[in-house]
């Protein structure tokens, strides 16, 4: 049995491409638990024990025990739709759950069909940052971002129709027997695009854009573009030790000025993890959004005369 004990928020994951393009209808709390699973994968590894409270810190969202159990018991009823050109496959990711009670864990146990999928990483696969995936509140903004990974060495994901995208992202049902949700395209514009695109690249490490083209008078094809926001390397610096420099670049991905980082490594990480834990209970709880973390950390430092407050006129 392996216990799931993801460490760093910027650990990569990796997911097979054939599952990166599957259909899934898969809901935001689901993803949650897959790609948190997926952080710690081994080759050949079946079994995984998840504690709740870990995976509320990682993500930043304060999923229930209840809620976590409804998730996994539905992905009982869910599935990847997996087509090539030689088959076509219903994929179920999970064997079995299994709650342990009075612990505020699970062990998960992944399906011996699906371990293939997972383990052929050589050469096609998919890699994306955890931090950015599971920032990501939207379930059709997580599989906005995994299509932006997969296809960002091209710039773009291949054309396809909207019935196309809406079928990858649950919302449609390819032999019409569910009801298509979203049908009326300001809703589907408003809170499917617009939002996952907002969200993708508010959070993560890429830049997404769409472009429509209409057939008649309605619209008709997607066209998704993908810009890529590289990570600056580590610059070694001769006029500063090289632990304030490893310290200034940890803190920068939390979206810190490099002036910013600079004054905050120089007092040391030990305090900004100090207020980090602070704050944290405030966001899972709801109380702050995630998005004000780094404004009120900052007021903290200002506070303490470590960073110099701003002229509003600057």
């Amino acid at each position: 049995m392996k216990l799931v004990e993801v460490k760093n928020e910027n650990t990569p994951v990796r997911i097979h491409n054939d599952i990166a393009n599957g259909r899934g209808d898969f809901t935001a709390c689901m993803l949650d638990i897959l790609f948190y699973i997926l952080a710690d994968f081994k080759k050949g590894e079946r079994f995984y024990t998840v504690r709740v409270q870990s995976i509320s810190e990682l993500t930043g969202r304060e999923w229930q025990y209840q809620q976590l159990r409804k998730a996994t018991q539905e992905m009982g009823s869910r599935m990847f739709e997996i087509e090539t050109d030689t088959s076509f496959l219903q994929l179920w990711l999970f064997a079995s759950v299994e709650y342990k009670k009075g612990t505020g864990s699970f062990e998960v146990e992944l399906s011996r069909k699906a371990l293939p999928y997972l383990e052929d990483l050589k050469n096609n696969f998919t890699s994306m940052q955890l931090r950015s995936i599971l920032f990501c509140s939207s379930k059709y903004a997580k599989r906005f971002y995994i299509l932006g990974c997969r296809w960002r060495g091209a710039g773009r994901v291949p054309k396809m129709t909207i019935d196309e995208l809406k079928i990858m992202l649950g919302l449609k049902d390819p032999k019409g027997k569910r009801k298509e949700q979203y049908d009326r395209w300001s809703d589907f514009k408003k809170k499917v695009l617009d939002t996952a695109i907002q969200q993708v690249n508010k959070h993560t490490d890429i830049m997404l854009d769409y472009k429509l083209t209409k057939r008649g008078r309605a619209f008709y094809w997607i066209d998704i573009l993908i810009n890529y926001k590289a990570a600056k390397q580590l610059q070694i610096s001769f006029d500063q030790p090289i632990e304030v420099q490893k310290t200034t670049q940890t803190i920068r991905t939390y979206g810190f000025s490099q002036d910013q980082a600079v004054a905050i490594a120089k007092k040391g990480m030990p305090e900004f993890e100090k207020i980090r834990a602070k704050v944290l209970p405030k966001i899972h709880s709801g109380e702050m959004e995630p998005s004000k973390f780094v404004p009120y950390v900052v007021s903290i430092y200002q506070k303490k005369g470590i960073l110099v407050k701003q002229k509003e006129n600057e």
